[in-house]
């Protein structure tokens, strides 16, 4: 089996974001921490809630990146999970082994890999006897992390691997990290959690455990602005301050010339759109098109899924121009965390598609399925080695 990503780096140091996070602890049984402390950040947990709602029956599983610091206050040492990278669903719930392997290999270097997660159809948020098979098959002894999501969000469970045989019916409280931007205040804190199972040690208001539907964007309120696919906007204006000194010497050369170069990719993009669309629209002009397999034309749910694997791919493609740009230092953080979100929003949107099918596929629709989850994965795995904070 292959090594669970590399040893733990406790090099790292920051403060214990504790006034930025909220508790939870199980609601019932002893309250145990074995090992250090556990932040799972607000966005990981809203990504792995999206993810799993837009799969049948909620069955999805993952793998968990972040890092393990040391306090640069109190020197103790705590983990942070920040990242959430999709697998592919196993074949059958009990048989997540093979998986879980094959997400490790794949897994970008310079990713540590904390643990995993996983869904479940039924209500309640335990181990099975092959989950605990898979992580000591895989990550032997090391401390790892498993979250497991029930019934739609409605309960959920934190396990860490330890020398106590009885770690696998052991849930452990956890912190829910909202980030650094939170200030401290007298006022409840938001929380996307509606676990049944534990409870909060502070009160808490309840935000939504999942992000915006593509759907539902466009009632999105005004001060919430809706950036097109097509055209990767320069987003200068909107980095933090630490950005816009990195690249304050270069704006006055890049902006006659950025906005030039955004016309001229813009101009490209809209023209291979209308190929691309224009193809799907006539029969037998693509050679290969999951479009027109069926001469008969093929039902309005699957033609949806085939514009939404249009629309997905194109996004895929954005995300690269927009990837070119940032590593010559024509777009910031913000430019590519933004090609990011409507990566992951046209993911989504596929899925929720897929679901609506209840059909087998066709060897074509098949291996695209395969190859918009490969390339998913590479532009997760690409974000991740950019440093920038997630959208």
């Amino acid at each position: 089996m292959p090594p669970a990503g590399r040893a733990l780096d406790v090099r790292h140091s920051r403060v214990m974001p504790l006034a930025s996070s909220i508790l939870w602890t199980p609601a019932v049984g002893a309250v145990l921490r074995p090992g250090p402390p556990m932040f799972v950040a607000q966005h990981t947990l809203r990504k792995i809630h999206d993810r799993l709602a837009s799969l049948p029956n909620g069955l999805g599983m993952g793998l968990l990146a972040g890092r393990q610091y040391t306090c640069s206050g109190s020197g103790a040492q705590f983990v942070m999970i920040d990242g959430a990278l999709p697998l592919p669903s196993p074949a059958a719930d009990d048989e997540p082994i093979e998986v879980l392997a094959e997400g490790i290999r794949s897994a970008a270097a310079g990713v540590e890999i904390l643990g995993w997660y996983r869904g479940r159809p039924f209500g309640d948020a335990v181990l099975t006897p092959a989950d605990v098979e898979a992580q000591t098959a895989l990550f032997e002894d090391r401390p790892c992390i498993i979250a497991v999501v029930a019934g739609a969000g409605d309960a959920g469970a934190i396990f860490r691997h330890s020398m106590s045989p009885g770690w696998p019916l052991a849930s452990l409280p956890f912190y829910e990290w909202l980030g650094d931007h939170v200030v401290a205040t007298d006022e409840p804190k938001p929380s996307i959690l509606g676990w049944r199972n534990y409870r909060p040690s502070e009160p808490v208001v309840r935000a939504s455990a999942a992000s915006p539907s593509p759907r539902a964007l466009h009632t999105a309120p005004p001060d919430r602005a809706i950036h097109p696919v097509l055209v990767p906007d320069a987003d200068g204006d909107e980095e933090a301050p630490r950005e816009t000194a990195m690249y304050s010497w270069v704006r006055p050369l890049l902006r006659p010339a950025g906005y030039a170069a955004l016309v001229v990719v813009a101009a490209v993009l809209i023209t291979g759109a209308f190929a691309l669309f224009g193809a799907a629209s006539s029969p037998g002009s693509r050679n290969g098109s999951t479009s027109t397999a069926n001469v008969a034309g093929p039902a309005p749910a699957v033609a949806t899924l085939d514009r939404r694997a249009d629309t997905l791919a194109l996004a895929l493609n954005v995300f690269q121009d927009r990837a070119r740009m940032f590593d010559a230092r024509q777009m910031p953080c913000s430019g590519l965390a933004r090609g990011l979100q409507q990566v992951e929003d046209g993911w989504l949107d596929y899925n929720l598609a897929r679901k609506e099918t209840l059909t087998s596929f066709d060897p074509v629709r098949e291996a695209r399925d395969r190859a918009l989850y490969a390339d998913v994965r590479t532009i997760e795995q690409r974000f991740q080695r950019s440093g920038c904070a997630r959208p």
